[in-house]
C-alpha cells in the first residue's frame, strides 16, 4: 500500500500508532511514519523495536537486490510522536577517520558559477545563478559524516557523497531547500552542455519548514547503495541510491544560494559484505 502524510507522497514503510493500553482504543498521529520512502518506492520495511541496554533501537530491511540489513536506529518518544536518531554504536563498524584532499571546485567549464572561501573551520560559498560545488576525496565510498549547514540567502544547499573528483562521475545530494520548504534526496550531476550542476533529478523528498540563518546539524551515512541522512538528530532519509556510485568523495552544494558549512569528522565504514545464496559450501 501506498499512503499519502502531510511530509510524503506515496509512501512505503512501516508507521506506528499509540494507545493508552494494549486493548486500545488506538489512533494514528499525524506524520506516523517510523521509516521509509515516498514517490512509490519501498527501500525501507519491515521496522522492528528492540530493547537493548535501556533504550529501544530499530531493526529494519532494506530493499533491492541483494536485500540487506539497515543500521539500526534509536527509537525516541516526544509525546504521541516517535522518531529515529543514531545510534552510538555505530562507531563500532569505523575504520579510522577519512583523510580528505584539499577541497577545490567541481569541474564546471570555463568559469565556475561559484565563489567558494574556507578558514581552518568554516567553508563558506556563493552562488547567485545555477548551481555549484566545492569537493574533496575522501577515498572512500562508505562514509558516516557529520557536520553543520547554515543557508544564508537564497534557494537550496546540502552535502553530496558518492562521486569522484572529474567532470565524468555523478553522486548523490541531500538538499535543504527555503523556496520550496522540503528537504530532497536528489543525484548530483555535471551539467554536461552548460556550467553548474543538474540536481532535479529526484530520488525523494520531505515536506520541512527549511529557514534561512539557521545552522542545521547533518549526519550523512553512505555504506554501498544504502544512504541515511540525518537532521537535527532525526532521521529524513533511509534509501537506496538508484545506481552504483563507487566514487569517495564528498561536496558541499550550492543553488542559486549563499550558505556555510562545517565538516566536523568524515569516518570510513566497514565495507557491506553481501551474503551470495549461490556460493557452494
Amino acid at each position: 500500500m501506498r499512503l499519502d502524510t502531510e511530509g510524503r507522497r506515496a509512501v512505503t514503510g512501516t508507521f506506528y500508532v499509540c494507545a493508552d493500553k494494549w486493548e486500545g482504543p488506538y489512533h494514528a498521529p499525524k506524520n506516523n511514519l517510523l521509516i521509509g520512502a515516498g514517490n512509490n518506492q519501498m527501500h525501507s520495511y519491515v521496522g522492528r523495536l528492540l530493547p537493548y541496554h535501556g533504550q529501544y533501537l530499530l531493526y529494519h530491511h532494506y530493499a533491492g537486490n541483494p536485500t540487506a540489513m539497515g543500521l539500526p536506529k534509536v527509537v525516541n518518544v516526544e509525546g504521541d510522536r516517535l522518531y529515529l536518531s543514531p545510534w552510538e554504536g555505530l562507531k563500532g563498524i569505523w575504520q579510522g577517520e577519512a583523510k580528505l584532499e584539499e577541497w577545490r571546485t567541481y569541474p564546471a567549464g570555463v568559469v565556475a558559477p561559484g565563489t567558494w572561501k574556507q578558514t581552518d573551520e568554516t567553508i563558506t560559498g556563493h552562488c547567485a545563478y545555477g548551481s555549484d560545488a566545492l569537493i574533496a576525496e575522501a577515498h572512500t565510498p562508505n562514509v558516516d559524516m557529520e557536520g553543520t549547514l547554515t543557508l544564508k540567502s537564497g534557494r537550496r544547499a546540502g552535502i553530496a557523497v558518492g562521486m569522484r573528483p572529474d567532470k565524468t562521475s555523478n553522486g548523490f545530494a541531500c538538499l535543504l531547500d527555503a523556496v520550496a520548504s522540503e528537504i530532497t534526496l536528489t543525484r548530483f550531476v555535471r551539467w554536461e552542455h552548460a556550467n553548474g550542476l543538474q540536481l532535479d533529478a529526484r530520488v525523494d523528498e520531505v515536506k520541512y519548514p527549511v529557514r534561512r540563518n539557521r545552522t542545521y546539524r547533518f549526519r550523512l551515512l553512505r555504506r554501498d547503495k544504502y544512504l541515511e541522512f540525518f537532521l537535527d538528530n532525526r532521521l529524513i532519509f533511509s534509501s537506496l541510491v538508484p545506481e552504483p556510485t563507487m566514487g569517495g568523495a564528498i561536496a558541499c552544494v550550492l543553488e542559486s544560494a549563499s550558505a556555510a558549512f562545517t565538516i566536523e569528522r568524515v569516518h570510513i565504514l566497514e565495507p557491506l559484505k553481501h551474503q551470495n545464496a549461490g556460493t557452494k559450501r
